[in-house]
């Protein structure tokens, strides 16, 4: 007999409240090479979300195109992923589909690229409004 897992289409996540700073920095540093995975952390709120298929090729897209045309007009683009950036003191931390530097590397990118599919979950834009 063989069973057979059913494929996932939709982004899976979980949302925990009154997470401490430490707790979420002891996950990223287990869970942080766990493929796929995010996480998301937002003054005590935790998302842990793993991105759907769709999602992925979504992103993928978006950033192909984008990067196409900054090689066309000759800008240069300096990718840095899905890379984490938090900051403790402001107790934030998140990691984008997509992020870049435009003419140079620098600290912090100059913008990012998020693919929502579904509503819900830790306010993203509350963490990219509260500058780093």
């Amino acid at each position: 007999m063989t069973t057979c897992m059913p494929s996932v289409t939709e982004d899976q996540r979980v949302i925990l409240s009154s997470v401490s700073w430490q707790q979420y920095d002891g996950l990223l540093s287990t869970l942080g090479d766990y493929p796929g995975l995010r996480l998301l952390y937002l003054q005590g709120n935790l998302e842990i979300f793993m991105p759907s298929p769709e999602h992925e090729m979504l992103k993928k897209v978006i950033a192909r195109l984008l990067e196409r045309y900054a090689e066309e007009v000759d800008i240069p683009l300096h990718g840095y992923g899905s890379t984490t950036f938090r900051l403790e003191a402001k107790a934030i931390g998140l990691e984008p589909d997509e992020c870049y530097c435009v003419q140079e590397l620098k600290d912090l990118p100059d913008f990012a690229i998020e693919v929502n599919l579904t509503s819900g979950g830790v306010d993203k834009l509350a963490i990219y409004s509260n500058p780093m």
